[in-house]
């Protein structure tokens, strides 16, 4: 994930909250912290142009195990052909 972000390709993430899963685009990443524009303001603890959520590397990824039927650490991706994006250019991954 983080090699796609750099990458600067956009990444939604799968991920666990109280009582439900939900999806989320990954926006950045640090040596401590994952960067999240997250649709559900009551997961909101940043206030920045680019994120509303962020979250220690460790917290990340036990919301990320989402203990679904689903296999754990899922995103999708998008990727660049010449600079642009092909109308057919998404992909699902799982792992890191």
């Amino acid at each position: 994930m983080k090699q796609r972000l750099a990458e600067g390709n956009p990444v939604i993430v799968f991920i666990r909250i109280p009582g439900d899963t939900h999806y989320a685009v990954v926006v950045g990443y640090d040596e401590q912290y994952i960067y999240l524009a997250d649709s559900l303001a009551e997961n909101a603890n940043a206030s920045d142009a680019q994120y509303n959520r962020v979250l220690t590397t460790e917290e990340f990824e036990a919301v990320w195990k989402t203990g679904t039927l689903l296999p754990d650490n899922i995103y999708i991706t998008r990727f660049k052909k010449a600079g642009r994006y092909a109308q057919q250019s998404f992909f699902i991954f799982s792992g890191n």
